[in-house]
């Protein structure tokens, strides 16, 4: 009973550490600081804590559960404040897209307020000396809150109040990256072959994983930081799996997109007749009128790219942490599992999904089979 009450109130106070980052900004350490930082973070009701940061992340875990299963399993296996953190990072990049995607704005209306976020970066990493610059401790960034809460929806100034929280220890690069990838999308940039692919599926998904690994850095209690030092190119190899797995996504998404954003992803070079075919993708919003085997023609061109650049990438996961390896092997394992769905559909789906015992099955593999393995094989 000793033990387990004594695990009950460690995790107490490790919760209220990784809730309330900027009254605890001790990280992790067998250090005095540290175990002063846990008695107090014990000791302290949670009632007396500030309950926007709660309410906040609340509003997240809503957003997440209904906008990605993919996230939300794979996050059971990290642990809680890198949950946490993960969560805050992708609604980021869920409330932007959201945005983008919105049928009820004119893209007219879409430009300012993409304007609007790339200010609010400008402010969150106001003083940052480089791309890659990054604090250590906790500090509170100056944010004009009044003009956003004029302009941004409730769960869009949860999501920017939650980011400014953790913000400082995470670079700028990836997230002035992914609003660079919404342009294009607000301008109808299309992409016109392979190099255009690549370069739009780094803005939008390499971001995460460049981000990711700065979250790892500075939440994991495993020893991410040596692992670093001798692995320099740990940085690049995250940010180019998330870029990769994006060319599954949008083999995945092909009727999806083109039924309800009227965009398509696929490189103009790709098509057999570029006119045609972009206006019945773009305009006529009609994918399954190309046909079954052109899409399936398309789609299959997509996921050869992805084997293509896939072995560049996939000494990461022996790269990476215990306490991080099993989440980020489930996250790739589920998103390559929506290939044999799509594959093996007798009819295009319109968006692919794993079903949840798959998933299940997935996560256990990756937690107490594959993370332990020293060397990955797929």
């Amino acid at each position: 009973m000793i033990i387990v009450l004594a695990i009950l109130s460690y995790d107490k106070a490790r919760g209220m550490m990784e809730t309330f980052t900027m009254e605890f900004p001790e990280r992790f350490g067998f250090n005095l600081k540290f175990a002063s930082q846990l008695f107090c973070a014990f000791i302290t009701p949670e009632y007396s804590m500030p309950s926007i940061v709660v309410k906040d992340i609340t509003k997240l875990m809503r957003l997440v559960n209904s906008a990605s299963k993919v996230i939300r399993y794979c996050s059971i296996v990290f642990p809680s404040g890198i949950r946490m953190d993960l969560l805050i990072a992708y609604t980021f990049a869920r409330i932007t897209d959201d945005m983008i995607d919105d049928k009820s704005l004119h893209i007219e209306e879409k430009k300012p307020k993409l304007k609007l976020f790339i200010q609010f970066l400008d402010e969150l990493f106001a003083g940052r000396k480089s791309d890659y610059d990054i604090k250590r401790k906790p500090y509170i960034p100056k944010i004009n809150w009044p003009l956003y809460q004029s302009q941004f929806s409730d769960v869009q100034m949860s999501c920017c109040r939650a980011l400014s929280r953790i913000a400082f220890y995470l670079p700028r690069k990836p997230f002035y990256d992914l609003l660079e990838g919404f342009k294009w999308d607000v301008e109808r940039r299309l992409i016109r072959n392979e190099k255009d692919l690549m370069e739009y599926c780094n803005y939008v998904a390499g971001n995460f994983g460049l981000t990711s690994i700065f979250l790892f850095i500075y939440r994991s209690d495993d020893g991410m930081n040596n692992i670093i030092e001798k692995h320099d190119n740990i940085v690049e190899k995250s940010q180019q799996l998330a870029r990769d797995l994006q060319l599954v996504n949008i083999a995945r998404d092909i009727i999806y997109d083109s039924v309800t954003v009227g965009r398509t992803y696929i490189p103009t070079s790709f098509l057999d007749d570029e006119e045609i075919e972009l206006k019945v993708l773009c305009d006529k919003k009609d994918a399954r009128s190309l046909g079954e085997n052109k899409i399936r023609k398309y789609s299959s061109r997509l996921i050869q790219l992805y084997y293509k650049y896939q072995p560049e990438t996939l000494d990461l996961f022996n790269w990476l942490s215990h306490d991080v390896r099993s989440g980020v092997i489930a996250f790739y394992d589920i998103y390559l599992e929506h290939i044999s769905v799509f594959q093996s559909s007798s009819t295009y789906p319109t968006k692919a999904s794993v079903s949840k015992w798959k998933k299940y099955l997935i996560l256990l593999n990756s937690l107490y089979i594959k993370s332990f393995k020293s060397n990955m094989l797929y």
